[in-house]
């Protein structure tokens, strides 16, 4: 909380992007900064609060994170920060990274050269739903549904047009996933998010493919 005052009763709230409640519509106002000045999150309000950054190499040896303001005596509570290593072999040259939506809307088709050997890694959560339990809202990351699921289930929702899988049937804390390396049997891919209902779908997942040499 980024400040004490209220409008219509509701208390000023901020996330690590916006600034809500108080102040009526969601107003972008990013708060969360870090010492690589990557850029975080999609542009757009999540109600379940959860932003990402795309994935990143690392250009220096360590990073920190802050919030700002521009007065902090009035501030209150704090942000839960996680950040994940993507493991990728040392052989491995990115292709395409970018960020497959909830809404069911495909990637673009990423060129592949057949026979060559690629490895797909996905990261992230995103919510598929709006309904919540015990106060913690429905997520989900590529393989599993968890927070109001309670135990984390297995819903593999993250699919691509190969058919390669990315998931090993446990559930990953940190939410990074990543196929075994695979021989392209065609010259495309493409990724998308699998639900049965896309209208209360928000958030993205962060995918990349390296190519292995």
């Amino acid at each position: 909380m980024l400040g004490n005052w209220t409008k219509n009763g509701q208390p000023l709230v901020n996330d690590a992007q916006y600034e809500f409640n108080a102040v009526g519509r969601p107003t972008p106002y990013p708060i969360l900064k870090n010492s690589l000045s990557l850029p975080l999150g999609d542009g757009k309000f999540h109600s379940d609060h959860i932003y990402e950054s795309t994935v990143f190499t690392a250009t220096k040896d360590e990073m920190n994170f802050f919030i700002y303001d521009t007065n902090y005596s009035d501030n209150k509570g704090s942000l839960a920060v996680e950040i994940a290593q993507v493991n990728a072999p040392s052989n491995a040259i990115n292709i395409w990274k970018g960020e497959v939506s909830s809404d069911g809307g495909p990637s673009p088709a990423i060129q592949l050269t057949q026979g060559k050997t690629y490895q797909i890694v996905v990261t992230g959560q995103m919510s598929l739903g709006t309904w919540s339990k015990n106060g913690k809202q429905l997520a989900n990351d590529a393989c599993f549904e968890f927070a109001a699921a309670g135990t984390p289930i297995h819903i593999p929702c993250f699919q691509n047009t190969l058919n390669i899988n990315v998931c090993d049937d446990k559930f990953h804390s940190n939410h990074v996933y990543q196929s075994q390396p695979f021989a392209a049997e065609k010259d495309s891919i493409s990724f998308w998010i699998f639900d049965t209902d896309y209208s209360d779908n928000s958030g993205n997942l962060q995918v990349q493919l390296n190519q292995i040499k």
